[in-house]
């Protein structure tokens, strides 16, 4: 592992293991479950490939695109953090979020990883960068999900507050450019060089986003039980699931 790798791995956990401490230490924990348990998963399988790379080298790449799977599905749990922070739960809006993200979750999953396997065979990329396309393809249904909640939320003049804004836009600029990124080494191989370190980069800029937006609880003011429309309502969340597969069969293009 080189000096600036070394750095880079050092400072992101830091900056992480700063953001858990902060969670759990002013019980901001409890109120964003499941965002916690994603940033911890993460922060656990980031020391995780530290210690592979000293102890287990041979098991570095196995372990790490395994859990790089995982992880790419476990992030579907900030959508879920953001939906049931924003809209009350016997809402008209919230039982259609939560059926608009099974469905996402039921659909994007397989037609991602069909897709990847084909787009890794037609541009002959070995098998072991089929995670990599699969996070290219989830990463963006992801960020396409987060901005649908954020315009539905805009469109009922729900107010987001600090803690759920740092969530969507930070996590979302991540994931479009994540997406970029891993699209760009695929056709231009020169990126590659550049690739580990990139991602690695931006990820400790959104934990510090995230650690800046839940250094206290500052949640969305609480939305009353309005009377929402509900033919209004699902015409709007009609609308996401077209969005996100239609994404999906462009990027195959």
């Amino acid at each position: 592992m080189s000096p600036l790798f070394q750095a880079v791995s050092a400072a992101g956990i830091s900056v992480e293991g700063l953001l858990l401490w902060r969670l759990f230490a002013r019980r901001i924990a409890k109120r964003y479950p499941y965002f916690t348990a994603y940033v911890l998963f993460d922060f656990l399988r980031a020391l995780s490939d530290v210690s592979l790379l000293h102890f287990g080298a041979h098991l570095y790449d196995r372990v790490f695109w395994a859990s790089d799977v995982l992880e790419n599905c476990l992030a579907f749990l900030l959508v879920w953090e953001v939906i049931r922070s924003l809209f009350p739960a016997k809402s008209t809006v919230f039982r259609l979020a939560w059926k608009s993200l099974l469905t996402v979750c039921a659909l994007a999953i397989p037609v991602g990883v069909l897709l990847c396997w084909c787009q890794a065979v037609l541009i002959h990329f070995p098998h072991e960068f089929v995670p990599p396309i699969f996070e290219q393809y989830v990463n963006f249904s992801q960020g396409v999900l987060l901005l649908s909640v954020a315009a539905v939320a805009a469109y009922y003049g729900v107010s987001l507050g600090r803690n759920i804004r740092g969530l969507i836009f930070g996590s979302t600029l991540f994931l479009f450019l994540d997406s970029t990124i891993y699209a760009a080494v695929q056709w231009i191989r020169g990126f590659l060089p550049y690739w580990q370190l990139i991602p690695a980069l931006m990820y400790i800029s959104l934990t510090a986003v995230w650690l800046w937006s839940f250094w206290e609880y500052a949640p969305a003011p609480q939305v009353a039980t309005a009377q929402l429309d509900p033919s209004e309502l699902e015409a709007k969340w009609d609308h996401l699931w077209p969005i996100t597969t239609g994404t999906l069969g462009r990027g195959q293009n």
